[in-house]
């Protein structure tokens, strides 16, 4: 389980797509190789008064190793500055993994430091993991039903972790079953917006 768990991370941070626009998304199609993995946890509330439809923004993409989550114009307001104090907003990538014959859900663990009500979260996983396994040398690996969601800042959350990240020991990932929820509300998840494209929605 070691080895895989390492060799499972970068998959873990493959999630789902990359947003292209509001209304375009780019994706793969791949497949699973199984069907007996676990379906996320389903998204529940409360949901954060810090995102404001309409006004608030959110992104996220990634090619190869690195990856990158954006949010802005929230009211999320600024935190220390400080790594692993508790106060940074809490990003968490479900997903199940499909590798060598074994299917597992898992979950990553992100967190990012709030910025006049942005956020920004980079990493690159080849310096995060170590080992045969680190980002870059897996084949053949599929991830699916993945999905990437973000709650407010939460410092009772410190989920068992199967390999922390080597920047920051309160970031990484967990291997053979979906991370608990943090307690705080649930600012956004990963989604395709379709705009008003006639001009006549109300």
């Amino acid at each position: 389980m070691p080895t895989r768990a390492v060799l499972l991370l970068a998959g873990i941070l493959a999630v789902a797509c990359s947003s292209l626009a509001a209304d375009k998304v780019l994706s793969t199609m791949e497949q699973p190789g199984g069907a007996s993995g676990m379906a996320p946890p389903p998204l529940t509330g409360p949901f954060s008064a810090a995102w404001m439809p309409g006004t608030s923004k959110g992104s996220f993409k990634h090619i190869a190793c690195k990856f990158q989550v954006k949010l802005s114009h929230t009211s999320l307001g600024t935190g220390d500055g400080m790594p692993g104090t508790g106060d940074e907003v809490i990003c968490l990538g479900d997903a199940n993994i499909s590798y060598e014959g074994v299917y597992l859900p898992t979950t990553a663990v992100f967190r990012g430091e709030r910025n006049a009500g942005a956020i920004s979260i980079k990493l690159d996983l080849a310096q995060e993991t170590t080992g045969p396994g680190s980002c870059g040398a897996v084949d053949n690996l599929v991830v699916y039903d993945a999905r990437l969601s973000c709650y407010e800042p939460d410092p009772t959350y410190s989920p068992a972790f199967s390999q922390s990240f080597v920047s920051d020991s309160t970031q990484g990932v967990v291997v053979g079953a979906y991370a608990a929820r943090p307690s705080s509300p649930l600012i956004a998840t990963q989604a395709l917006l379709i705009p008003c494209l006639t001009g006549s929605c109300p």
